[in-house]
């Protein structure tokens, strides 16, 4: 199938709008994404004409977007008990329910079962979400605080939120807060999200102002729905999308392994002095993986000079990845310049030129990982010094036998 697969999509043109879709065989596609069959294929019309995909022919399905990737609406963010996140805007809450405004998706009922955290005060999700810690057994508030005194927070139990507001049991009684009192608040999780079933899939929003992981329900000419953690059925515009990243089949993500050894030194120094170990999902800062423009739900960041090493045992066919420098260096005084290099059992299968910040990331070759033991992912110094040198594996993906 998979060979009949390749000869059809070899030569398509795409339409005037539409989007990039990467194979597990290593090609690039273009179309835009009409229908989604049962049974797992997706339609894709092109300039050619209607072509069918199997799903699991795919991992990436990068979309042209017609917004200018902003969100003017950011005045909280949330992220969920299944990693999913969102920016917008609390608007009130009954009891259980949380009423929440995403500019992409509009008004949201969310069930407090289905929160993780919640952080206001124009938040840049998804880092801000590492400034508020839960604690074993409570719920936890985080009070808003001027000048340079340490963070108030509070230990108890959320019991509901109103049109206001919350209110928390602690152990000074039941307590009712005001949103604009509050930093953050962080849900004590009982347990963790059912699983989902179908083709599961992880949706990135433009301008990195949310993800949402779900269950594919459907594709049209015009939008994409999927059941989430907090609804049965979530409608995003096509325009409204950054990348659907498809989960399972044969692709397997580097950012879900852990490296059996890594290496990480600064310019100058030593190993101890290395201020920005590598992160998964995340920039080394935190933030959003984003390279030229382009957003990554998944992958590695990186500092110059590290050296991440997995153990393969001879289970994978081939890996690629884009590679770039992310785009926060371009707003410190500071350039970044690495040189990206993959080795495959200690050889070199590929090494970038020096790619700099603001440039867009590079797509590597198909690496052959027929029979390899070992993959090493390097981000290298290049010209000058390292202050600026943040760098990412972007989608970086072994795929299976």
């Amino acid at each position: 199938m998979t060979t009949v697969f390749i000869a059809l999509m070899t030569c398509l043109i795409a339409p005037d709008t539409g989007a990039e879709i990467h194979t597990t065989e290593g090609d690039i596609l273009h179309g835009k994404p009409v229908e989604c069959l049962e049974g797992g294929s997706l339609v894709l019309q092109t300039k050619g004409g209607t072509e069918v995909l199997a799903v699991e022919d795919m991992y990436a399905v990068y979309f042209d977007g017609g917004g200018d990737g902003v969100s003017t609406v950011h005045g909280a963010g949330i992220s969920f008990v299944d990693g999913s996140f969102l920016s917008g805007e609390v608007t009130g809450g009954n009891g259980e329910k949380l009423f929440f405004r995403s500019e992409q998706i509009g008004d949201m009922e969310i069930s407090i079962n289905a929160l993780a955290k919640l952080v206001f005060a124009n938040p840049s999700v998804p880092r801000d979400f590492d400034r508020c810690q839960g604690m074993s057994g409570d719920d936890v508030l985080y009070r808003r605080h001027e000048g340079a005194r340490g963070r108030d927070y509070i230990q108890g139990t959320l019991v509901e939120f109103n049109d206001s507001g919350l209110s928390f049991d602690c152990s000074l009684g039941l307590i009712k807060f005001s949103l604009s009192d509050l930093e953050a608040l962080a849900l004590f999780q009982v347990a963790g999200p059912e699983p989902l079933s179908g083709t599961v899939v992880e949706v990135l929003l433009h301008g990195g102002s949310g993800m949402l992981r779900g269950s594919l329900r459907g594709i049209d000419s015009d939008s994409v729905s999927i059941t989430t953690v907090f609804d049965s059925r979530v409608v995003i515009e096509h325009e409204e999308i950054s990348c659907i990243l498809f989960r399972g089949g044969r692709i397997e993500h580097v950012s879900e392994i852990e490296p059996c050894s890594k290496e990480e030194l600064p310019y100058i120094g030593d190993a101890e002095y290395f201020l920005y170990p590598f992160k998964k999902d995340r920039s080394v800062t935190g933030c959003m993986l984003s390279s030229g423009g382009r957003k990554f739900v998944r992958g590695i960041g990186l500092h110059s000079r590290s050296a991440l090493t997995y153990q393969l045992n001879g289970e994978y066919t081939a890996f690629e990845s884009f590679v770039g420098i992310c785009d926060e260096v371009l707003s410190i005084p500071a350039e970044g310049s690495v040189v990206f290099e993959v080795l495959v059992d200690s050889k070199s299968a590929f090494k970038s030129s020096i790619i700099r910040s603001g440039a867009p990331p590079v797509k590597t070759p198909r690496i052959d990982l027929k029979g390899a033991l070992t993959i090493t992912l390097v981000a290298d110094f290049a010209d000058g010094f390292d202050s600026g040198d943040r760098a990412l594996f972007g989608h970086p993906v072994l795929v299976r036998k």
